[in-house]
């Protein structure tokens, strides 16, 4: 087993829409994982339900990827207050494998649901940048794989309020952190 995941990421700085939690749960229901993984990846992934790679201390086995449930999403998707404003979602299309194919689909997913998305795939040193200062749009797909497989390191990095990649500021998320 690898220790990378691949995850949507999301900026509610950036897009109001993103802002709300029933967006960021349709973006979950509307993806196929299976359907990627098996269909495009050609199984070379394994579909996951969590930041924590299977070989990071603090994985979770009961933790299952999102089933995958387009209905639900639209249903989430009518109770926001979103109305098909473009929403961006960058990536770095050298640096994740089939990046461009996998952000390709996300897309479609998120479109056939009635999502708006514009992807925006760059090189690795511009969205790298980005990222890191905070400057993404309202999604992002990136890859987290720690040096030390321990759970604190991508929780409190990637959702913690003061985490040095967080884009979330929510006391309750910090909390559970």
């Amino acid at each position: 087993d690898g220790h990378k995941v691949v995850y949507l990421g999301f900026n509610p700085e950036a897009d109001a829409s993103v802002k709300d939690v029933k967006f960021r749960q349709a973006v979950d229901v509307a993806v196929d994982r299976n359907a990627i993984t098996r269909q495009l990846l050609r199984d070379t992934a394994i579909p996951t339900g969590q930041i924590l790679a299977k070989v990071t201390f603090g994985y979770d086995e009961s933790r299952k990827p999102t089933p995958y449930d387009p209905a639900r999403a639209k249903q989430l998707l009518a109770e926001t207050g979103y109305r098909g404003e473009a929403i961006s979602l960058q990536y770095s299309n050298d640096f994740i494998a089939s990046a461009d194919a996998v952000a390709s689909a996300i897309a479609g997913y998120l479109r056939a649901v009635g999502i708006n998305v514009k992807l925006e795939g760059m090189e690795y040193n511009s969205f790298y940048s980005r990222w890191a200062s905070k400057k993404l749009g309202g999604m992002h797909m990136f890859v987290f794989g720690p040096s030390l497989l321990d759970g604190d390191v991508p929780i409190f990095s990637i959702f913690a309020s003061k985490g040095s990649r967080s884009y979330l500021n929510d006391p309750k998320v910090d909390q559970l952190a």
